[in-house]
């Protein structure tokens, strides 16, 4: 795939293509390019909340059950 420097979209509606616009934020879908920035950011993020020593951590035993999402082991958390 190649990453596209003015990415545009186009949306089909009843079989009939509306015409393109361009797309002015975010990646789009099936980028490769996707899950590397969302990892980035993500890591800034959790190192940011690390530093913090003034944050209230809300402790949950090892194996949490949530209603609705079944189990969910500790690492998950």
């Amino acid at each position: 795939m190649i990453l596209s420097i003015d990415p545009t979209a186009n949306i089909i509606l009843n079989g009939e293509a509306l015409g393109a616009f361009p797309l002015r934020s975010g990646t789009r879908q099936g980028c490769p390019l996707s899950p590397l920035l969302f990892n980035i950011v993500l890591e800034v993020l959790a190192s940011a909340i690390r530093q913090q020593k003034d944050i209230k951590v809300l402790k949950l035993k090892e194996t949490a059950y949530v209603r609705g999402m079944g189990n969910l082991e500790h690492s998950s958390l």
